[in-house]
C-alpha cells in the first residue's frame, strides 16, 4: 500500500475543515482574498487565493460539499450574486468571536453600495452553510432591500450580522429589512445579529429588519425553521414599526422559532415604545414560538392576538399544561 505524504498547508486545510464540521477528502477547499488574492489564481490555496466572492462561487461545485475559506476583507458586489450551489460552506476566516456591523470595520464582510441591488446575496442553494460572515446592503435607493434573502431549503447561518436600512433612501421603505426569507424552509440561524441601531432609523409603519414573503401560488412560504440566540436590532421613533414582518397570507407557513433572541428598538431619550414586535398580517395558518425571548423598548409582543396563529411560550411549569404554549396577551 502507497500512503501519500501531506504538505503542511494540506495539514492545515485539513485541519480547518474538522473545526467547521467539514469532513476530510470530501469536496474541494476554496480561498478567497480580497486584499492580497488574484482572480488568475487557482483559488486552491491561501498563498493563491482569488479575489472576488463571485469568482470563487462560479469555480466552486454544487453538491460535492466544496467549501470557501474567506479571508478577511470587505468584498463589494455591484450585482445581485444568486448563490445557487447547493451543498456548499461559506466560513470566514477571523480572529473575531463575533461578526462585525458593517463593511467599514476589519473584518469580512460582504455588502453593496450599488443602487437599486435588492440583495447583496440571494442563496437560492439548498443545504448550505455560511459563517462568521457580515453581510450588509449600503445602497441608497428604495430598491435596497436586504443584505440577504434566504431563499434556499435545510440552510443554517452561524455567527452572521445582517446590516441593512442605513441610509435616508431606504428608511422611509416598508419592503426594506436586513434580512428576507423567501422558501427559506428548514433554516436555522444561530447566534445572529439581525438589523442595527447605530445608523439611520427606520421610519416606514409595518416594516422590519426581519421581513418573510412569498405566496402558496409559486411554492415560496418560508415553512419551518428557527432563529436561536439571536439578536434583533432597530432605531426608529416611528411607532408603528415593528421588527418582524409578516405582510401577506401564506408569507410564513408552520412553525418558526425564535429561542433565547433579544429584539432591541433604541428610541431617541426612551421617548415612547413602539407597537408592537411582530407585524403579522399572515391570516394563513401558521405559529410563531417564542421561547426565553426579551423585547426592549416595545409595548407588546403583536397588537392583532391572533388566536393560534400567534402562540409564545417560556419555560415549561410542572403539571398537566406544563410546556403548554399560550397566546401572548401584552
Amino acid at each position: 500500500m502507497r500512503y501519500e505524504k501531506l504538505n503542511v498547508n494540506e495539514l492545515t486545510v485539513n485541519w480547518c475543515s474538522l473545526q467547521s464540521g467539514g469532513p476530510i477528502g470530501i469536496g474541494n477547499v476554496w480561498w478567497v482574498d480580497g486584499t492580497n488574492g488574484s482572480n488568475g489564481n487557482s483559488g486552491k490555496s491561501a498563498n493563491s487565493a482569488l479575489k472576488t466572492i463571485e469568482a470563487a462561487e462560479s469555480a466552486m461545485v454544487a453538491s460535492q460539499n466544496d467549501k470557501l475559506n474567506v479571508l478577511p476583507a470587505s468584498y463589494n458586489l455591484t450585482a445581485e450574486l444568486d448563490w445557487d450551489k447547493d451543498f456548499t460552506r461559506v466560513v470566514g476566516q477571523s480572529a473575531s468571536p463575533i461578526a462585525g456591523l458593517d463593511h467599514w470595520d476589519r473584518n469580512i464582510a460582504i455588502y453593496t453600495e450599488t443602487a437599486a441591488v435588492p440583495y447583496p446575496l440571494d442563496v437560492s442553494g439548498a443545504n448550505c452553510a455560511f459563517m462568521n460572515i457580515t453581510f450588509v446592503n449600503n445602497g441608497n435607493d428604495a430598491g435596497n432591500l436586504a443584505a440577504l434573502r434566504a431563499n434556499g431549503y435545510n440552510c443554517y447561518y452561524g455567527n452572521c450580522a445582517f446590516f441593512g436600512v442605513a441610509t435616508a433612501g431606504v428608511d422611509d421603505v416598508e419592503a426594506a429589512a436586513a434580512l428576507y426569507c423567501l422558501n427559506a424552509s428548514n433554516n436555522l440561524f444561530e447566534g445572529c445579529t439581525i438589523g442595527q441601531s447605530t445608523m439611520d432609523a427606520r421610519e416606514a409603519a409595518n416594516s422590519g429588519v426581519l421581513r418573510y414573503t412569498g405566496s402558496i401560488a409559486d411554492g415560496s412560504p418560508s415553512h419551518t425553521g428557527k432563529f436561536k440566540g439571536c439578536r434583533f436590532l432597530s432605531q426608529s421613533v416611528t411607532q408603528t414599526v415593528a421588527m418582524v414582518a409578516l405582510p401577506g397570507n401564506f408569507c410564513l407557513d408552520g412553525v418558526w422559532e425564535f429561542d433565547d433572541c433579544l429584539f432591541f428598538n433604541k428610541y431617541v431619550d426612551w421617548g415612547a415604545s413602539l407597537n408592537q414586535v411582530f407585524y403579522d398580517n399572515c391570516g394563513t395558518t401558521h405559529a410563531v414560538v417564542l421561547h426565553k425571548c426579551r423585547a426592549v423598548g416595545f409595548s407588546e409582543w403583536q397588537t392583532a392576538d391572533r388566536g393560534l396563529w400567534f402562540i409564545t411560550s417560556d419555560m415549561p411549569e410542572p403539571g398537566n399544561t406544563g410546556g403548554i404554549c399560550a397566546q401572548p396577551n401584552d
